[in-house]
């Protein structure tokens, strides 16, 4: 993004494609060519159908499973564990930059079937970032709800509106 990591292990400078980036590119605050390229990235890197990876598997030091003790538990957490909640920013930049809110709302459809998992009606915190992408950590997190929610209906009126010929 642009050099700020600030995660445990990290120095300024460090090139590693992280999480962090599309967060901030919901935020409204790149240039239009700068945007497009950190949502390509994270759409290429780190997307998956339960959240974003806050590691590339293409770096050093991914972690792509989160288990073992709880010291190998915290080294995952920032290595390619995946959050749900990045979901939504993830899914708001992608509108910002493509202009298509049914697509970018394709992207937290996959999250409808884990509101019947492991505590109907919500959502985890985090995930396996390989495949088959396990539910880790919380198994009911607010947040991950929260975002998931709050992007869905934000794009919903998206759609609601582009459906009335408004802007």
């Amino acid at each position: 993004c642009d050099g700020d990591w600030r995660n445990r292990g990290h120095r300024r400078g460090d090139n590693r494609r992280q999480r962090r980036c599309v967060h901030r590119q919901s935020a409204h605050h790149r240039d239009a060519d700068q945007m497009r390229a950190v949502v390509s990235t994270c759409a290429r890197e780190l997307l998956t159908s339960h959240g974003l990876r806050t590691l590339s598997p293409q770096e050093s030091g991914y972690v792509g499973r989160y288990s073992g003790d709880a010291g190998q538990r915290d080294a995952a957490y920032h290595m390619g564990t995946v959050w749900a909640w990045l979901l939504g920013p993830f899914a708001r930049a992608h509108y910002r930059v493509h202009g298509d809110a049914r697509l970018a709302q394709s992207f937290l459809s996959p999250m409808a079937q884990q509101l019947e998992g492991a505590c109907l009606g919500t959502l985890g915190e985090i995930f396996d970032g390989d495949a088959p992408h396990s539910a880790r950590g919380c198994f009911a997190q607010a947040w991950s709800v929260a975002e998931i929610l709050r992007s869905w209906i934000y794009l919903e009126r998206r759609i609601s509106t582009a459906g009335q010929g408004k802007t």
